[in-house]
């Protein structure tokens, strides 16, 4: 009931009920100053609005389908892994693993994908993947051709993080082949990804021409994706304006970094907040690199500070580096004592007491 979302049940308990099927989005989190320090208060706001309605249908009905009617063990560590729990999805799968035929070799390699998507460190994750790979490509006479490409994707985006650049891109091209042999159409969300991958390689290769052909292909396929997905695109969004700023080109950078703020803030998935944090982070940094307009660069690195300042686990260097841009425009402006106050917080978070 939306008109009347929650109610009092009883004054002398305090207690309050919450219609069912009730949507809130989680604006923040902290401790009460209370005598023990045990006391947490959580502010939420009721989400009312058409569009984010239409996000929250599309959720519902993509969970529900990939849940059965007697959910497996599978189903469960699915389920965790989506909701970013992945150390518990990692038991599950690992139990799921267990019970699997020998010969089910596609299902042993599904898991063992999924199990190295739970994994935190890279090369962990990398060594999974190519255990599921070989698996597939060795003893699975009945090829899942589109899972197989899935894994080289997955592949290249690990080998990306460990700076492997030319072998990520070995691997997305040959995911983009299979993808093109499968007879898929170009719609479809895996072609978008593909070429996003592709084209932020390109741009570490400092082929910066090719970086946004590809980038630009996946921006169009994302925009005639379902609701969901488009909200992805923010993401090419943001390598493009980035990009552009390594070009120089500042006014263009801008346009891309705004619309993927614009595509970020519209979202009503929280793990959106560390995105939105790193545009207003790209913004400031481009209009510090314009050096036009300061204020408004101060404002953008602000306002990322105050987000990645609420993100737990705190990413201290990244707050150290946005007092750092701060201070730099504070000397630009002569303004010294401020200056010096920001590059204090900015060794505070580097160094902690050490300062």
């Amino acid at each position: 009931n939306k008109k009347k979302p929650f109610a009092g049940t009883n004054t002398s308990e305090n207690e309050v009920l919450f219609s069912i099927g009730t949507i809130f989005r989680i604006q923040n989190i902290g401790k009460l100053k209370d005598i023990n320090n045990k006391v947490w208060f959580i502010n939420l706001t009721l989400e009312d609005d058409n569009e984010n309605e239409a996000h929250m249908q599309e959720l519902m009905a993509s969970t529900m389908a990939k849940i059965s009617a007697r959910p497996t063990v599978g189903s469960i560590a699915d389920v965790l892994r989506n909701m970013g729990e992945c150390q518990k999805a990692q038991k599950y799968y690992e139990i799921a693993l267990k019970n699997i035929p020998s010969n089910d070799i596609n299902n042993i390699a599904r898991i063992t994908t999924y199990i190295g998507d739970c994994k935190t460190e890279d090369h962990l994750a990398l060594n999974k993947y190519m255990d599921a790979l070989n698996k597939l490509e060795e003893q699975s006479p009945e090829l899942n051709r589109i899972f197989v490409a899935q894994l080289y994707d997955k592949i290249g985006v690990v080998n990306f993080k460990l700076s492997n650049y030319t072998e990520a891109l070995i691997h997305h091209e040959i995911a983009m082949a299979i993808y093109k042999n499968e007879s898929l159409e170009e719609g479809v969300y895996c072609f978008a990804l593909t070429y996003y991958n592709i084209g932020r390689v390109h741009d570490k290769l400092d082929d910066k021409q090719n970086a946004v052909k590809y980038l630009r292909k996946s921006i169009d396929l994302f925009l005639e994706s379902s609701l969901s997905e488009k909200s992805d695109s923010a993401i090419v969004y943001s390598e493009l304006g980035r990009i552009y700023s390594s070009l120089k080109d500042y006014d263009k950078s801008l346009q891309y970094l705004k619309e993927a703020l614009d595509i970020n803030n519209k979202s009503p998935y929280l793990t959106k907040k560390s995105l939105i944090a790193r545009n207003y982070y790209d913004i400031g940094v481009v209009l510090y690199e314009k050096n036009t307009e300061d204020e408004k660069a101060l404002e953008a690195f602000q306002n990322a500070i105050t987000i990645y300042g609420k993100i737990s686990p705190i990413d201290r260097e990244m707050l150290a580096k946005l007092h750092d841009n701060m201070a730099m425009i504070y000397c630009r402006e002569k303004k010294w004592i401020r200056a010096c106050q920001a590059y204090t917080k900015s060794c505070e978070y580097r160094f902690g007491d050490k300062c």
